[in-house]
């Protein structure tokens, strides 16, 4: 992957919206961008449907048991599809349908997404004037305006647990205050920008951030997906590639044991913790 090292000076020529004050050099990702996922997903599923698969909404959950086999999923309405092999990626889901095998795995988080509109008729915050940006002292992240949607920032942290079937995707005002508070340093002619949209993240995380694949210990034919970290989404092609290779039989060796579901739980800083650590970082 190509990657530039750019000194401060030139950093700060190439995009004059950023303020570069205290940092020591920037990194670039020439061929670096971003995904929107709402948009892949719906490709995905029509692509499945073209090629003859059948997709469906619906809620599921593992159904009938024959020993070490499970024989179908169950969904809401009552019925039941049956398969040799199951996979399920349900992200934050994951955990509440595996408590047993998961719960001590994925921790739920929720996360505060804001975005920031520009004023009128300035470009210099969309889409193709500024990259995808991360500032990791500060535990901030942010993709330029796509669509006319703003100036997207979010805190690279994790939150406080989250439910995601019954809790409310409402941002916590502090994660608006903080926001500003970081804008005003590194961006500051935004920072005072009206809130267009904010949206909930739901981070299923695991205590070394590194994904859950691997067969579910009670089932033979069953695997789980997930783990996906807050940085899942656009590693989803080789995920696939790489569940259908343990669905071929492949045995995993090497850095792929990082995704085994029997691994050392090493502890990662979530919640209150976390939340105080950012403040701190960004006030000063």
């Amino acid at each position: 992957m190509p990657v530039e090292r750019i000194e401060v000076a030139e950093a700060a020529r190439r995009w004059p919206q950023i303020d570069f004050g205290a940092v020591a050099f920037a990194v670039f990702e020439p061929e670096g961008g971003l995904l929107m996922a709402r948009r892949s997903v719906a490709a995905v599923s029509r692509r499945v449907a073209e090629l003859g698969g059948s997709v469906e909404v619906a809620s599921a959950r593992p159904g009938r048991i024959d020993g070490s086999r499970l024989l179908d999923v169950e969904l809401g309405d009552g019925r039941h599809v049956a398969a040799n092999q199951f996979v399920f990626a349900c992200g934050p889901w994951l955990p509440g349908l595996f408590p047993d095998a998961v719960g001590d795995l994925i921790a739920v988080t929720k996360q505060d997404v804001v975005f920031v509109g520009p004023r009128a008729g300035d470009t210099r915050f969309a889409n193709g004037s500024l990259p995808c940006w991360i500032d990791y002292e500060a535990s901030y992240y942010g993709v330029p305006s796509v669509d006319g949607r703003g100036f997207k920032i979010a805190p690279d942290r994790y939150g406080e647990p989250f439910d995601p079937s019954s809790d409310d995707r409402l941002v916590d005002p502090d994660s608006i205050r903080l926001a500003r508070s970081y804008l005003s340093r590194r961006f500051p002619d935004i920072a005072d920008g009206p809130i267009l949209e904010t949206r909930t993240c739901q981070y299923e995380t695991t205590p070394d951030t590194n994904f859950l694949l691997d067969r579910h210990p009670a089932f033979d034919n069953v695997w789980l997906a997930g783990g996906g970290s807050g940085h899942g989404f656009k590693h989803g092609p080789s995920i696939g590639r790489y569940v259908t290779r343990l669905l071929d039989g492949h045995v995993p060796d090497g850095d792929e044991l990082r995704f085994r579901i029997d691994r050392p739980r090493e502890v990662a800083a979530t919640g209150a913790g976390a939340r105080r650590a950012i403040d701190e970082v960004v006030q000063g």
